[in-house]
C-alpha cells in the first residue's frame, strides 16, 4: 500500500468487518504474522488475537470467534497441543535419523 494511504484507519475497519463476518460462521480463527511486521501485530493483538507458538519467523495467533467465554481456557490448550506436536514431530525426527 502506498505510504500516503497507511495510518489512516482503513485497516482496522477492513479487519474489523472481516472480524464481524467470519464470527458467523467460525468458532475459531487462526493466522500466521511475520514477527517483523509489527503493523500487522499490533492490529490482530487490539482484535484479541493471542499468540499460541511462535518460530523463528513468525507468530502463529488464534481468536475465538464463538464461545468467547471459553478464551482462557482454549488459548493455554492450543499452546500445550503446539508444545505436545512439536516435541513428537521432534523425537520422531530423531528416531527417524539414528
Amino acid at each position: 500500500m502506498k505510504k500516503k494511504y497507511q495510518g489512516m484507519g482503513v485497516g482496522r475497519i477492513l479487519f474489523s468487518r472481516f472480524n464481524d463476518v467470519i464470527e458467523k460462521e467460525y468458532f475459531i480463527m487462526k493466522v500466521i504474522v511475520q514477527k517483523n511486521n509489527k503493523k500487522a501485530l499490533y492490529l490482530y493483538k487490539d482484535g484479541n488475537y493471542h499468540i499460541v507458538k511462535e518460530d523463528d519467523e513468525f507468530f502463529y495467533m488464534i481468536r475465538m470467534a464463538k464461545y468467547s467465554f471459553l478464551q482462557p481456557i482454549v488459548v493455554p490448550l492450543f499452546k500445550l497441543i503446539f508444545r505436545v506436536s512439536f516435541a513428537i514431530k521432534y523425537k520422531l525426527f530423531t528416531f527417524w535419523r539414528e
